[in-house]
């Protein structure tokens, strides 16, 4: 139960790609789909997210700044909101409890997830 919403974050960020690519996956079905908004997913390789080693904090680094950074706990909770980061950002995580969590860093005008596990 633990993942479940880790599991529907990622389930919905796949779904999101097929569509955007073109693909249906109910290719039996007999209705029309009906798209109520596109837009392309491009993967990015401009936003690093780096555990530092030795430390509490994560590092993130982007060439421009960061418009958002959300942060969800395993349970799919919101548990931090920052606007408007600098091209570098170190978030402290030793307040955080152990478990996994989900980064949504928002730039220009697409969405980054990455997951963040601490032990």
């Amino acid at each position: 139960m633990k993942n479940y919403s880790l599991m529907i974050l990622l389930w919905i960020a796949s779904t999101t790609f097929a569509i955007s690519n073109g693909d249906n996956p109910n290719t039996n079905s007999s209705e029309t789909p009906v798209v109520l908004s596109s837009k392309k997913v491009k993967p990015t390789d401009d936003v690093r997210f780096e555990a530092i080693a030795g430390s509490t904090s994560i590092l993130i680094t982007n060439a421009v700044p960061i418009k958002e950074m959300r942060v969800y706990d395993n349970h799919g909770r919101l548990i931090d909101t920052y606007k408007y980061l600098s091209e570098e950002y170190s978030y402290d995580t030793s307040a955080l409890p152990i478990g996994k969590y989900a980064f949504n860093i928002q730039v220009a005008d697409h969405v980054v997830t990455y997951i963040f596990e601490k032990k």
